[in-house]
């Protein structure tokens, strides 16, 4: 006897039920989450599915998930490096309520990754937990965003801190300046005034001075000239030493009152040509009697005849007799004085004063033009002056809109060079000196 059961149902069954599970198998595969599906079994939880998701993020190959309990899926998670505390938390919590979470798990291999873990139960429409669902998302970023995050807000915190303080001190600063600023205002305007009543004074002063010490030097010459009388040998010197003082008082008076003009700026230039040996031989003459008692030797040299300057005659006098008094005074016994004029640059003329004086030390070669300015400042000096000579000479040229440079070294002399200006007439009368040649006084 023999029994027939058509099993074709079963077969049709049982290959939609493959396909159903093929298509949740795909679907779960597809996901980004990573999902752990544990069966309740005789023996507790089993895993029955995981999707390819879960089996990366936990780096544990599908065969060795499938069929595992809960406690074996633990240890395996701690292998990977997942804290034990934080999941024993987790499987506590679920084991009680079949729900639970877990944030910011951290997994050390296959790499560092960090987890959320969520359990949910799975509940058949008999009421009774048949299993429990365990999803894993992988945050990793969005907590390194969040951590980078929280660090990039302190690091602000603390440079809003710094920058605050940093606005504080400058503020402080700030009003502090303003402070010293006003201070110097009023400090300023105060050394204004008195600048304007020093330079007052010593116009005034030097004014007085200037009219009764031209009337004393011409008497004296009067009295020398032996026109009021005969004179002793011994009278005659007294008056010549007083001349000298005379004619030292009125040349500091001279370059006092020009100093005066010059720093109010009340110097005004009257423009003329005039040949440039003209000038020379003028300022010369004026020191002639200070290069005879030095038995100085002055010798003037020029490129050409017709080197005529556009210029204030008088000032540019002023500058070679100031140049030439210095040459005297600082040069040694039977020593030399030159002066060479050619032409400069375009639309200038150049001059140079030498001589074989003392010289001057390099570290004052860049402070003599100033005004009171001396070498040696001390009450024993050897050399009388007031230190404003120099000063002069670089004004007046400036006012001509040229310029003055010096060399020297010490114990070998010094060498002043200027600039004038060119007249645009170079044919006036220039007798002398022929071109090329030039003139000896000793």
């Amino acid at each position: 006897m023999a029994t027939v059961t058509d099993v074709t149902g079963r077969a049709r069954f049982e290959r939609a039920l493959a396909a159903s599970e093929a298509r949740l198998q795909a679907t779960l595969n597809s996901t980004g989450d990573g999902i752990l599906v544990l069966e309740d079994s005789g023996r507790g939880l089993e895993v029955s599915l995981a999707n390819r998701a879960f089996r990366d993020m936990a780096g544990l190959p599908a065969e060795s998930l499938l069929g595992r309990t809960l406690p074996e899926i633990v240890r395996l998670l701690v292998e990977q490096g997942a804290d034990p505390l934080s999941l024993d938390r987790f499987v506590s919590a679920f084991a009680e309520s079949r729900e639970a979470r877990a944030e910011g798990l951290s997994i050390a291999r296959p790499r560092r990754a960090l987890l959320d873990l969520m359990a949910a139960p799975v509940v058949p429409a008999t009421g009774e937990p048949a299993g429990v669902i365990i999803t894993a998302r992988d945050v990793t970023r969005r907590l390194d965003s969040e951590q980078e995050l929280r660090r990039s807000v302190e690091e602000l915190r603390r440079a809003k801190a710094e920058l605050e303080a940093a606005c504080r001190d400058l503020a402080a600063a700030q009003k502090e300046a303003a402070e010293r600023n006003e201070q110097l205002v009023k400090l300023n305007a105060e050394l204004r005034s008195l600048d304007e009543m020093k330079s007052n004074l010593l116009a005034n002063v030097s004014h007085e001075l200037h009219t009764p010490l031209v009337s004393i030097k011409g008497y004296t010459e009067m009295v020398l000239k032996r026109r009021l009388g005969p004179l002793t040998p011994e009278q005659e010197r007294g008056l010549g030493v007083a001349l000298k003082n005379i004619d030292r008082l009125i040349e500091l008076i001279d370059n006092l009152l020009s100093f005066s003009r010059i720093e109010k700026g009340e110097t005004q230039l009257r423009l003329e040509d005039v040949p440039l040996w003209q000038i020379i031989d003028e300022a010369i003459d004026l020191v002639g009697e200070r290069i005879r008692k030095r038995n100085l030797t002055v010798t003037t040299q020029y490129e050409t005849d017709e080197l005529v300057v556009r210029g204030d005659r008088i000032k540019i006098g002023q500058v070679l007799v100031n140049l030439l008094t210095n040459a005297v005074k600082f040069n040694r016994e039977d020593g030399r004085i030159s002066v060479t004029a050619r032409k400069g640059s375009k639309g200038f003329l150049e001059v140079e004063v030498a001589d074989t004086g003392t010289g001057i030390p390099k570290d004052a070669l860049g402070k003599i033009f100033e005004r009171f300015y001396q070498v040696d400042a001390t009450a024993r000096r050897k050399y009388e002056g007031t230190g404003i000579g120099l000063s002069i000479v670089r004004d007046i040229l400036r006012l001509h809109g040229c310029t003055i440079r010096v060399t020297s070294e010490v114990g070998q002399g010094s060498v002043f060079t200027f600039t004038l200006p060119q007249a645009r007439d170079q044919e006036m009368s220039a007798s002398r000196p022929p071109s090329g040649r030039g003139r000896t006084q000793s």
